[in-house]
Formats: structure tokens, C-alpha cells, sequence
């Protein structure tokens, strides 16, 4: 049975119902911040599996946290979490029916679990390499969190120091022991099972057991894996001592509507074959007017739908209280969208079904009166948002940030280092302080010209074929950019192909981003050879790396993007293939704003502009 989206407060959730539920339903709260992030795919593996051994599941994002509302850039406040926990409780016991509700936490998560438990009736508890001491796992955010302005961020994730100390004046110990006594499962790291064995000896009911699989489950999100064998333990503690089922099934479950701050709402859509792709539908106050666009935001690789530091949340919020209505969704096999073939997330991007998923995604937007879309996406999701504006007229606008390449081929690497060294000028993929190195170190002339003149003349080639990709009558250059070395010319076709069609494209970069190399490799150094060409605009985004790691990052970007992006109302009167070449270079100054500040209602920080 498919997971239906409930909303209770401001947290967002994801009820697993069964067929013949038990007299036992079990609520999940996951780690926090990057680790959340990581672990999203495979935590939800372990929901599916508790749902198919009868559990009913409830799994849901805390306050300020995944698709929920609430401030939307704060420490993570166990208090609140636990509080969140308790709501999620009453919650699924309506939903399921049952008698006793089982609380399942990982990481930080399992500490608001526990904090939670003291407030819940008994019933067995399984955490999942808890965090053990609130004060050793501030010490050690403190260590790797970067400072800036508004406080410490961990891998982009905001904290404050009186978030941290907050925290360091929590124990899982003196929880669990707050808590009426209850059976409990800590699963811990074979290197930390001293203090969790300390620590069952001194409870009732408690045992603790070593779990192999941490390192593979906070991976990065196109390659972690659930462990199995915790995951194995964790099912069958929750199935000991089962209560009998609920006599009458509960009624069928309706998804729920998030409201937010300004009047924008959010809910939760199923679209696409036998309604396999997820997302998440906003609309702006009052709704939006039939007949305007949309915004479409494809999901970034193996990311789910809310993004590396919420970024896509955030964009299609901020693009919401604009006027905007936005759809962002998963791909197929990625988040919460299922995944028919069962094949691994790296089999599934760049693939032409990407652009299958984001033309379904077209077609559900256009059904809700919306027959023009402006697609956006980050790297991959920039790659599905070019491609689909190629495939289908109904785009009339693409913006694509850090695109890593336009012609995706087999056996490229998909992981992209963060941030991007220059301390000298770039010299693209040739490296010619490499080649004076060598000569000072004696290596003779020939051995340095059988190294650097392949990469010299295949650069000369690209930059030549870009050239005449510009230059060249349209019909030429679909046959001519089938060649090796030759695929500047198809690049060039496509931009010259949107613009003759009326539509937009807007090349997004942060001017750290390796993605750079590529965009001179076709249009030259910072894609002046675009100039001229009506309808197609770059932005740079100043001091940022590729997945826009830090708040002020993200921020600056929004700030462009919503300039670039314009008012909804206003796109279907523009005659988009005289629009202006622009560069446009976003202020790194932007203030902080409120949580879910209005960019109707604030001042919106203006952007610098020069010709292309």
C-alpha cells in the first residue's frame, strides 16, 4: 500500500497504512541535518519494511526540518522535537487504531525519542545509534562546524551557540530513565557499545547490541545503504508481544494541506504512471491564477525533493510568496517516488527517464490550469530541466544552475567537490603551470608534448566547433554535432533551437563551481560567445561552490533567482525570443531574513547588472 502524506501542526509526515494492522503502530524521527540527509532514502526503506511485517508507520520531519514548517533556518530544539514527537503519537494511534505506539529514533532523533517517551503511554522503543551524551556530540559539532556571521553551521546546517548548549545538557541516559519502563533496543556503533552497555545494564528493561552499517548509511545520498542486519534486529524486537489488531479498520486516509506564513500552502501530489513520482504542490495566497505558469523543480541526483540545506524548498517557498505556483518532485527511484525496476540511484540519472518523469510532471501541472512551466534545477536537476525545455515547448523557460555537463556520458563521476580552488587564473582543462613545472624538473620536450597536446588540440577543436555551432545555418549542426569532438556544435544548436523558438535559458553558476570549465569549453569564458543570441542570460553567483553549502550562499542565489524569474504575471505577455543577454551578478550582502520572510513584503536586495 502506498505512504500517505498527513499534516499535523507544522510537521509534515508520511503514514505506511497496512492491510491487516496489528494492535502496534510504530512513529520514526530521523537524524538531523546533513546526516538526515544522507540517510533519507534508506530510513525509509526501514518504514516500508515494518509496514510489510504488519506495523503501521508513521515517519515525519520535526519542526524546521525536511517538508515541515516552522522557522526554517534554527537549530534543531530537542524540546520541541520531543513535543513534535508526542502530537506524531496521538496522530498515528487515530490513524491505525492501535493500542501502543513504538517510538524508532537515528541519531538525534532517537535523543528527542527518548525525551519524548517520559510524556508517552509504555510501549517498546528502538533507537538506532542514538546519541549517547548531549554534551560530547556538541563538543563534537563545535569542532567541525564552520563559523560565520550568524552563528556555526555543521555541513551547511545552521546551529546556534544556544542550540549547542542547549544540547549539551541533554543525556539519553537520564531520559530513558525519566520514562516509564519499557522495553528498549539501543543498536549502537561497535566502537561506542561500552557507554550503551553501561547504559542498559542501568535500565529495567534494556539491551544493547553492536550495529555494523553507520559509515554506509550516512554516505552520500546516490550510494548510502541501509544496514541490514540492524535494520533485521529492529523489526523483529518490534514484533515481540504483539497486542491484538483494532476490531473496525480506521477510515481511509486523506492527504493533508501545510499552511504557511503569507497564505501559501503546500500539499503533497502523486503523478506519472499508476502514480509512482512524488511531490510537493505550493501555491501563493489565494491561489494561483489559472493560465499563468508554473515553476518546476525536478529533484537535484539522488537528493530528495527538499533539497541539500532545504534549498528547493526554499526556492519554491520564496517563489510561492511571489505568485508562483511550484511543483517540486522526485524522479523515479528518488525520495519518496517509487522505483519499479528496483534499479540503484546511479543507474538512474542522466537518463532519458529523467526527462520522462519531468514531462509526466508538465502534464499534472498543466491539468491544474498552468499550460507553461519555467523549469529550474542544481546540477542534475539543472541537466532534466535543459533537457526537458528541449523535448517540450510547454517550457518556456529554463534555468539550470551548476549543470556539470551538457552531454551526459557513461562512466563520468558523480560526485562534485564543494568548493573549487583558484588562487590562480583559470586555465580550463589545461593546466600550463603543470607544463613549466615539468620543464623545470627536466622532463624532455617530447614526453611533455605527447601529454599536452592531445588536450591542447581537442580544446581547439571544441572552441572551433563552438564557433561554428554560433555561426552555422540551423540545419547543419544536428548532423555535424553527432561527430567526435564535435559536440559544441550540438550544444550551440540547442541554445540557438530555444531562442528561435521563443524560449528562455538562463545558465546559472556559482563562480566556484568546476561546471565553469564546461560552460567555456562551449561558449567561451564565462559564456560571452552567448552574446547577442535573444532570449539566453548567465548568472553567476559570487563566492559560492556547487551545492551552495552555507545560508549565505543559498541566500545570494535566491536572490538571483528570483530576479531572473520574474512575475508569473507577466510571462505570458513577453515575447521571449527578444529578450535581452544578461549577466547578472548577485550581491553577496543580503541581509538575513526572518523566518519564511515574504519577499512580497520585504525589501528584495537588488541585483547588479552589466551587459553581456
Amino acid at each position: 500500500m502506498k505512504p500517505v502524506s498527513v499534516v499535523f501542526g507544522d510537521c509534515v509526515g508520511w503514514y505506511h497504512p497496512v492491510a491487516k494492522p496489528s494492535g502496534r503502530c510504530v512513529v520514526m524521527c530521523g537524524a538531523d541535518g546533513y546526516e538526515g540527509l544522507c540517510s533519507y532514502r534508506p530510513w525509509r526503506e526501514l518504514a516500508v519494511l515494518l509496514a510489510e511485517a504488519g506495523l503501521p508507520v508513521l515517519r515525519f520531519d520535526p519542526p524546521g526540518s525536511g517538508d515541515s514548517g516552522g522557522p526554517e533556518e534554527m537549530s534543531p530544539d530537542l524540546q520541541l522535537w520531543s513535543d513534535a514527537i508526542v502530537a506524531a503519537v496521538e496522530k498515528a494511534r487515530r490513524l491505525s487504531g492501535a493500542a501502543e505506539v513504538s517510538l524508532v529514533g537515528l541519531r538525534l532523533g532517537a535523543l528527542a525519542a527518548a525525551l519524548a517517551a517520559a510524556r508517552i503511554p509504555r510501549a517498546p522503543m528502538a533507537l538506532l545509534f542514538p546519541v549517547l551524551s548531549g554534551r560530547s556530540h556538541a563538543r563534537g559539532l563545535r569542532v567541525v562546524a564552520a563559523a560565520t556571521k550568524e552563528g556555526p553551521e555543521v555541513a551547511g546546517y545552521p546551529w546556534s551557540e544556544a542550540g549547542l548548549s542547549a544540547l549539551s545538557k541533554l543525556d539519553l541516559g537520564e531520559a530513558l530513565k525519566a520514562a516509564a519502563d519499557r522495553p528498549i533496543l539501543l543498536l549502537a556503533r561497535p566502537d561506542g557499545m561500552a557507554p550503551a552497555e553501561a547504559l542498559a545494564a542501568s535500565l529495567p528493561s534494556a539491551e544493547a547490541r553492536p550495529a555494523e552499517g553507520y559509515g554506509d548509511l550516512m554516505a552520500e545520498a546516490h550510494v548510502a545503504e541501509p544496514p541490514a542486519a540492524a535494520y533485521e534486529a529492529i523489526v523483529t524486537f518490534l514484533l515481540r508481544d504483539l497486542p491484538d489488531g483494532p476490531e473496525n479498520m480506521p477510515s481511509p486516509l486523506a492527504p493533508g494541506v501545510l499552511r504557511l506564513r503569507f497564505g501559501v500552502t503546500e500539499r503533497v501530489v502523486r503523478f506519472g504512471p499508476e502514480d509512482g513520482l512524488v511531490g510537493v504542490w505550493s501555491e501563493p495566497a489565494g491561489g494561483a491564477r489559472p493560465g499563468t505558469p508554473a515553476l518546476l523543480i525536478p529533484t537535484t541526483g539522488a537528493v530528495h525533493h527538499f533539497g541539500n540545506g532545504r534549498l528547493l524548498l526554499r526556492m519554491a517557498r520564496r517563489a510561492a510568496e511571489a505568485g508562483w505556483p511550484v511543483l517540486r518532485f522526485d524522479g523515479t527511484g528518488m525520495g519518496e517516488s517509487e522505483n519499479p525496476a528496483g534499479l540503484p540511484p546511479v543507474r538512474l540519472l542522466y537518463q532519458p527517464g529523467v526527462v520522462t518523469d519531468t514531462r509526466a510532471a508538465i502534464d499534472w501541472v498543466e491539468a491544474q490550469g498552468h499550460p507553461q512551466v519555467v523549469a529550474t534545477g542544481l546540477c542534475a536537476g539543472g541537466w532534466a530541466s535543459l533537457q526537458v525545455a528541449l523535448a517540450d515547448s510547454r517550457v518556456i523557460h529554463a534555468m539550470p544552475l551548476n549543470i556539470q555537463t551538457f552531454v551526459w556520458r557513461k562512466g563520468r563521476l558523480l560526485t562534485v567537490p564543494a568548493n573549487r580552488e583558484r588562487e590562480k587564473p583559470r586555465q580550463g582543462h589545461i593546466r600550463w603551470e603543470l607544463l613549466a613545472e615539468g620543464r623545470r624538473a627536466g622532463a624532455p620536450w617530447t614526453d611533455l608534448a605527447a601529454i599536452f597536446m592531445p588536450r591542447i588540440l581537442r580544446r581547439g577543436v571544441r572552441r572551433g566547433a563552438a564557433v561554428l555551432g554560433r555561426n552555422l545555418p540551423p540545419a547543419m549542426l544536428p548532423l555535424l554535432g553527432a561527430m567526435p569532438l564535435l559536440g559544441s556544435i550540438r550544444v550551440f544548436g540547442w541554445v540557438r533551437q530555444l531562442s528561435a523558438r521563443g524560449a528562455r535559458l538562463t545558465l546559472a553558476y556559482s563562480d566556484m563551481d568546476p561546471g565553469l570549465d564546461e560552460l567555456e569549453v562551449h561558449f567561451g569564458h564565462l559564456g560571452q560567445r552567448l552574446a547577442g543570441i535573444p532570449g539566453i542570460q548567465t548568472i553567476f553567483v559570487p563566492d559560492a561552490d556547487h551545492i551552495l553549502s552555507t545560508r549565505r550562499m543559498r541566500r545570494d542565489w535566491e536572490a538571483a533567482f528570483l530576479d531572473a524569474l520574474g512575475d508569473p504575471e507577466d510571462q505570458t505577455d513577453v515575447s521571449f525570443g527578444q529578450a535581452p543577454t544578461k549577466r547578472i551578478t548577485c550581491p553577496s550582502d543580503v541581509p538575513s531574513w526572518p523566518a519564511q520572510s515574504s519577499w512580497a513584503a520585504q525589501p528584495r536586495p537588488s541585483s547588479r547588472r552589466t551587459s553581456a
